[in-house]
């Protein structure tokens, strides 16, 4: 299908007269009408019909433009937005399965924006329930430019860049008999219901391991109760209501009074690093180029 023929099609359909419609095209009226004959044949259907010497929109043609019309703006977009990208302007699309990296990646937009400031660019932020599966899935079916993931494994042309790392911290209430410690141990936090996130299943077992030790249970898991939630909101307003200490990465996302944040003193406690995925090889996108490049700049940079 002629995408000329179609625009003749939606400035005829506006003018609904031949000759403006031609003039208005800066095109002969017998090549206007040519066009939308060769239309009308390709999909089999009168798209108008004469009223007097004017003529109007079928039924079918009422349906079309309304469709068209849409269809061609999405065209036009597309093509400005890629005629952006190749002078390094445009918008990077980034997906991320974790909320605690929500308040990093918008402050590293913004400082990339900023050196950018003569430049049209935009971000998308996505969040993917699914986790690093569906992360990856996208990234490589085009759906985001890059994505976020605490996993640094490379494959089928997936490069990483490692772009920060969180701690691993305690959140106990005011009513906590611990509440005035310093720091605390895993062996001290079993002792009280451990709320972790459901996602963080290496925190889990570290649980069930101190319980174990503590204990001189098999398994540990009879020997604590933990409480499993969906995000680190949702854990942080279990501790300030008394329910238990709370055992996840630190963020600043989640903050609220009475609630304070120890850290913990085990060795096992590790940091956890976060890593920018791209997809190597695709076509070479100005903007895309840019940004990475500038991430890699600021790798591991917690300070923005």
């Amino acid at each position: 299908m002629n995408l000329y023929h179609l625009k003749y099609f939606v400035t005829l359909a506006h003018f609904e007269h031949y000759t403006k419609a031609a003039e208005r095209l800066s095109i002969k009226q017998p090549s206007l009408s040519n066009a939308i004959a060769s239309l009308e044949k390709e999909m089999g259907i009168k798209l108008f019909e004469k009223d007097g010497r004017n003529i109007v929109l079928t039924r079918a043609g009422r349906l079309f433009l309304s469709d068209i019309e849409d269809a061609l703006r999405m065209i036009d977009s597309s093509i400005e937005n890629i005629k952006m990208s190749e002078k390094g302007e445009g918008r990077i699309s980034i997906g991320y399965s974790e909320r605690m990296i929500s308040g990093y990646m918008p402050r590293l937009a913004r400082c990339f924006m900023n050196t950018e400031s003569g430049k049209n660019v935009d971000f998308d932020f996505e969040y993917v329930k699914g986790g690093y599966k569906e992360l990856i899935e996208g990234l490589q079916k085009r759906k985001y430019d890059f994505v976020i993931t605490d996993e640094d494994e490379e494959f089928d042309e997936i490069k990483s860049i490692p772009i920060m790392k969180r701690k691993m911290v305690a959140m106990l209430s005011e009513k906590s008999k611990l509440y005035d410690r310093e720091s605390i141990s895993l062996y001290d936090i079993v002792e009280d219901t451990v709320i972790v996130c459901e996602k963080d299943r290496e925190i889990v077992e570290m649980i069930y391991k101190a319980a174990s030790e503590k204990y001189g249970s098999i398994t540990g898991e009879n020997s604590v109760e933990i409480k499993t939630v969906s995000d680190e909101e949702t854990a942080a307003a279990l501790v300030a209501g008394n329910f238990g200490i709370a055992v996840l990465m630190d963020t600043e996302a989640v903050s609220l009074p009475d609630v304070k944040k120890l850290n913990i003193s085990d060795e096992s406690a590790n940091e956890k690093k976060y890593y920018l995925k791209y997809k190597e090889g695709r076509y070479s996108i100005k903007v895309l180029e840019d940004f990475r490049n500038f991430v890699a700049g600021f790798a591991g940079n917690q300070n923005i």
